[in-house]
């Protein structure tokens, strides 16, 4: 409906015993450009977009980050000349380490209640 800075300062925003009170009452209304939020830089080297992979809550992170690699290898396919998708971030190592670590402290606790059980039992049959 808005076809003119006109009919954005006619848009009513309160009104008091009747009176209305304009948008042009409370602010001026003119053309211009959006202010920028912020940049992100590439190693350093000029602009660069950034874009972030969501995971929703429960969804397995392995599979999710092998199925956006694959897609970004498709998507780079198709991009002008110049233009490539490079990601700066990739949890893979960090899922695999969270995962070494989590084998690490169940075998060790195994380990654990082996001895515990010889040292109380006195054998080992008595933990099987």
């Amino acid at each position: 409906m808005i076809q003119s800075i006109k009919d954005i300062e006619e848009i009513v925003v309160s009104s008091e015993h009747g009176t209305p009170f304009y948008l042009k009452d409370v602010a001026d209304i003119q053309l211009g450009s959006r202010y920028r939020l912020g940049g992100v830089t590439a190693n350093a080297k000029g602009e660069a977009v950034e874009g972030l992979v969501l995971m929703l809550k429960g969804g397995n992170s392995r599979e999710i980050v092998t199925a956006v690699k694959e897609r970004v290898k498709e998507i780079n396919k198709i991009l002008p000349k110049g233009v490539s998708i490079k990601p700066f971030y990739d949890r893979t190592e960090l899922v695999e380490h969270a995962l070494s670590t989590i084998k690490k402290a169940l075998m060790e606790g195994v380990a654990l209640v082996v001895i515990v059980l010889y040292l109380f039992l006195r054998n080992f049959r008595g933990h099987w």
